[in-house]
């Protein structure tokens, strides 16, 4: 006996993602419309569309209600994570791009190299994404092993 599997290709946007859950958070398409600032007939097309492509009904409309289905209800709950991780993914890039995360090196002599600076505190506090290194600046361009020191720090 042959099994046949198919893998089902669906196209879905964030807009299409927002559109559902703004509808389902609201219980309306005209309160979901305006909180997404679109005309209604436009969220009304998106919706259609994103049922289309699922091939299942997320809402049953009346003219005073729109409830989820069960088909609704499971794509919602997905929807809402896959929104949570697409926006804390796209603040994790804006902090990147503005300076707001990443690894600033700090060199210092050997000495010092456990104290932060009063310059490195200061930047830790205004950009508490960012990690820090330090080190004695000596990079090793030989085989023999250095014998400055050099740390990281992680915040």
């Amino acid at each position: 006996m042959w099994a046949i599997l198919m893998r089902v290709s669906i196209n879905l946007g964030v807009s299409h993602l927002r559109s559902i859950v703004a509808i389902a958070e609201y219980e309306s398409f005209t309160s979901a419309a305006h909180a997404l600032g679109v005309s209604q007939s436009s969220l009304s097309r998106s919706v259609a569309e994103a049922e289309r492509r699922l091939d299942v009904t997320l809402f049953e409309r009346t003219t005073r209600r729109v409830e989820l289905t069960s088909h609704g209800r499971e794509i919602v709950e997905h929807a809402r994570r896959m929104l949570t991780d697409f926006d804390d993914g796209l603040t994790q890039i804006e902090r990147f791009v503005t300076g707001d995360r990443g690894i600033v090196t700090v060199a210092c002599l050997p000495a010092r190299r456990h104290i932060p600076a009063p310059y490195v505190v200061d930047v830790r506090e205004r950009h508490p994404m960012c990690g820090s290194r330090s080190g004695t600046g000596c990079v090793r361009r030989s085989s023999m092993p250095s014998t400055r020191a050099r740390s990281t720090w992680h915040w």
